[in-house]
């Protein structure tokens, strides 16, 4: 029985995006840590790009299968989170907290007390907005709304959705109503003024010599580990890893065996259209922390010398035929290189630093009560 295409792909796939690239860079890991911050930590902008594209990739399934919510008995809201004179319900944290779940930055597994620390830190922000004077027209929110409903309004409407537009959604889906939208978006706009300029008065340019010093400190973070370039050719059978062949364990070992005694470097490239039964892939990169297949492949592949066909190489996913064509030795990036990456992590460590001793400030002189617990 031929192999489905489908397997092929989805086992190249795993090759590429598990072992195309060594570790990841400097910006990389500043790009996920910026992610992992609050939603106050970002800038407005990002916050509504990132609303809108998930929402808009989610909009089907909100219209076959989205499962229904308790907001709770709306006679006898209680009190559940105080901060000085502003007061939040039972049914106005749970609207929130389900809202920012599907469509926010808050995945799954965020807790009702987890969830609680952000409003808090959302609460205070806009509490000092509104004290020290922070203005937000009402021109400026509906043209922010505006923005947002147009985008999700074309998606409904390409999906052939139940919802007529962007707020019937919010109103069924999420017990949001246009009004309490408004507010919401107004609030975020204030949060992005203070944001603003509190990081314009307190953060100062990251310099060339923090730089270098973040670079020497962490030379292990810059290394180009140990790089092998293979060839190789995967050889299933009826019991290995996402097989659709009938072929016994015992025939797949000896098509492996034939194949290692037989095949050259030159000859490689024929291997495919010689034996239809098997995966054959070309340049494929392994390093030391690589994922691909089983540990013992990445092991056993850094013994093989270069251009040398191995002996069978067994995995959960069958027997391996492998080709070294290149060795890439470890080396080092240099500072010119990550320089900007440095400089967008320092930078973003600063402003978390800033917003948590204001946030800290502002709790400090603050009311708090909450009743929330994740028991």
């Amino acid at each position: 029985m031929k192999r489905k295409k489908k397997d092929k792909k989805k086992i190249k796939k795993e090759i590429s995006k598990k072992n195309a690239h060594k570790r990841h860079s400097l910006e990389d890991k500043a790009k996920r840590w910026v992610i992992k911050q609050r939603i106050i930590t970002t800038s407005l902008f990002v916050v509504c790009i990132l609303t809108l594209m998930f929402l808009v990739s989610t909009i089907f399934l909100l219209d076959e299968t989205f499962p229904g919510f308790n907001f709770g008995n709306e006679k006898d809201d209680k009190i559940v989170l105080k901060v000085n004179d502003r007061e939040i319900t039972a049914t106005e944290f749970n609207k929130q907290f389900h809202y920012s779940k599907i469509i926010g930055s808050y995945s799954s597994e965020v807790t009702p007390e987890e969830f609680s620390d952000y409003l808090i830190d959302r609460l205070v922000i806009i509490q000092y907005a509104d004290k020290t004077g922070v203005y937000v027209s009402p021109e400026e929110t509906e043209k922010l709304i505006d923005k947002e409903k147009k985008v999700i309004d074309a998606a409904l409407l390409e999906e052939s959705s139940k919802y007529k537009d962007y707020f019937s959604l919010l109103e069924t889906e999420f017990n949001i109503t246009e009004q309490e939208f408004f507010a919401i978006k107004e609030e975020d706009i204030k949060i992005e003024k203070v944001l603003t300029k509190l990081f314009e008065e307190e953060l100062e340019e990251v310099t060339d010599k923090q730089i270098e010093k973040y670079f020497l400190e962490n030379e292990e973070t810059f290394m180009i580990p140990l790089e092998l370039t293979a060839n190789h050719v995967l050889i299933c059978h009826q019991d290995s890893v996402g097989c659709d062949y009938n072929r016994s364990v015992e025939e797949a070992l000896e098509l492996a065996t034939k194949i290692s005694n037989e095949t050259t470097l030159e000859s490689f490239n024929t291997l495919e259209d010689k034996y239809k039964e098997i995966e054959v892939f070309t340049n494929s990169s392994v390093t030391e922390d690589s994922v691909i297949f089983d540990d013992i492949f990445r092991d056993v592949v850094f013994d093989i010398p270069m251009n040398e066909v191995s002996s069978p190489i067994e995995t959960s996913y069958g027997f391996h035929v492998v080709i070294v064509t290149k060795i890439t030795e470890p080396s080092k990036r240099s500072l010119e290189t990550v320089s900007p990456a440095i400089k967008i992590y320092l930078t973003n460590l600063d402003r978390f630093n800033v917003l948590n001793d204001f946030i800290d400030e502002q709790k400090s002189e603050s009311e708090i009560v909450s009743y929330i617990n994740s028991s």
